[in-house]
């Protein structure tokens, strides 16, 4: 497919001359420019993107009980989830972290991060006791200003998903983590981020929010790059990765 690609933009610019006159305008305007060039024609790399989206969502602590949570020793609220590995049951467990407490809770640190280690009431996640946030602590501090003007009552919903325990999730996913729900665009979310990010919301929750829900903030966050050779190839490909987070308050 890739091939062409690249055959049809060389036949549509087979005239182009890169030693004569340049446009400045016109090529700002054209992205393909840097990949037609002479000097560049054998080092073409194609961009190719992974794009994901991400609910932090707030929810009252009276409406989280009303789902199924309940209040743990520590004050953290955790509902059980039935875990598989399906889209639908990609989690292990639900919990509700006070806004009041989130500065203490991302704290790597933290005594209420050691102390839901030892909840016995999250006994049945293998390997809870090296359990860790430091995949999504950066992500919650840039929405740190925004909860200053929260009710400090309100929960944040996170997911733990559990260790790996195939050879190849185990060396992914050596210990269990707090993530957050969301994951990656699919076609049927039409190329938007926000879609993507409540379909997987619902997933991964099994809240639907879609219909009520408000918008408070929202953060894109590129995640570095990755570079590797197509099989059989000489071409590299770029793949570059593009995460949405928003911050939404469940109605």
């Amino acid at each position: 497919m890739y091939s062409n690609i690249a055959s049809k933009r060389s036949n549509k610019h087979k005239n182009y001359d890169p030693g004569g006159e340049i446009d400045e305008q016109k090529l700002s305007e054209d992205k393909f420019y840097k990949f037609r060039s002479k000097e560049t024609e054998s080092k073409y790399k194609y961009n190719k993107y992974k794009k994901s989206a991400y609910i932090l969502a707030l929810v009252s602590t009276f409406n989280f009980i009303k789902i199924g949570g309940s209040k743990l020793n520590n004050g953290i609220y955790f509902i059980k989830k039935e875990y598989n590995g399906d889209p639908d049951k990609e989690t292990c467990a639900l919990i509700g972290v006070p806004i009041k407490n989130i500065n203490e809770f991302i704290d790597f640190n933290g005594s209420l991060l050691n102390t839901l280690k030892e909840c016995e009431e999250l006994s049945y996640i293998n390997g809870l006791r090296d359990i860790t946030i430091k995949y999504i602590s950066y992500v919650i501090k840039k929405f740190l200003p925004y909860f200053e003007n929260i009710d400090s009552s309100n929960l944040l919903i996170l997911n733990i998903e559990p260790r790996g325990e195939t050879p190849k999730t185990s060396y992914l996913y050596p210990v269990p983590r707090i993530t957050i729900p969301g994951g990656k665009m699919e076609a049927k979310d039409s190329y938007n981020f926000e879609l993507c990010g409540l379909r997987e919301f619902k997933e991964e929750t099994g809240i639907d929010i879609s219909n009520c829900h408000e918008k408070i903030s929202r953060e894109k966050i590129n995640n570095g790059k990755k570079f590797y050779k197509r099989k059989n190839k000489k071409s590299k490909v770029n793949l570059i990765f593009e995460n949405m987070y928003y911050l939404v308050k469940i109605k």
